[in-house]
């Protein structure tokens, strides 16, 4: 069988997406470009699909993969967070509000004669140490809900555990289970 390019095609642009992931600015990018991620790495397995499935050894080997896709939480999670997206307009990510925290130091009480805020710079004036603690807005994964089943943010992926559940360590993880299956199927079925 001859190899596809379609299916590497699909995969550089589930990457591109990734990389839009990483540069963006906004929120509103970032989101869009997890939108366009889910879609290009469902894509990539639908391009390996229909090429290698013309092969009559490609039911006994896509078995496997195909019990990964179900069972796999982070697959899972990626498959039906487009199909969330795709099909009920659900809303498939969340987002936090930026905040500021003020804490006392660990030399006791905190009491603040004045404070101000300018372009970023905090002054402050009172006695005891303080402490601040600047968390920017952002767009995290969700719980979401496909064809009436809850798939929550993977925090693991065969079997190993996921340390950060961020959009682009998931992408990434994502990237590399398909390119890996892609290398897979060429192994077998490219003569």
């Amino acid at each position: 069988m001859q190899r596809s390019e379609q299916p590497h095609i699909e995969l550089r642009k589930a990457k591109d997406s990734l990389e839009e992931m990483k540069a963006s600015t906004s929120l509103e990018v970032m989101e869009e470009s997890w939108k366009a991620y889910l879609h290009r790495i469902e894509r990539t397995w639908n391009r390996v699909l229909h090429h290698y499935g013309k092969s009559p050894k490609w039911s006994g080997w896509q078995a496997t993969v195909l019990k990964q896709r179900k069972s796999d939480p982070l697959l899972s999670y990626l498959i039906n967070a487009r199909g969330c997206d795709e099909h009920t307009g659900d809303d498939i990510v969340s987002r936090t509000p930026g905040r500021l925290s003020i804490r006392a130091g660990d030399d006791g009480p905190l009491y603040i004669k004045s404070l101000s805020i300018n372009k970023g710079e905090i002054s402050y004036r009172g006695s005891g140490k303080a402490v601040f603690e600047f968390t920017s807005e952002a767009v995290v994964l969700k719980s979401i809900l496909n064809r009436g089943r809850e798939y929550h943010p993977p925090t693991e992926h065969l079997g190993a555990p996921i340390l950060s559940v961020s959009m682009i360590e998931i992408a990434k993880l994502g990237l590399d289970f398909y390119s890996d299956l892609i290398d897979r199927v060429e192994h077998f079925f490219v003569k």
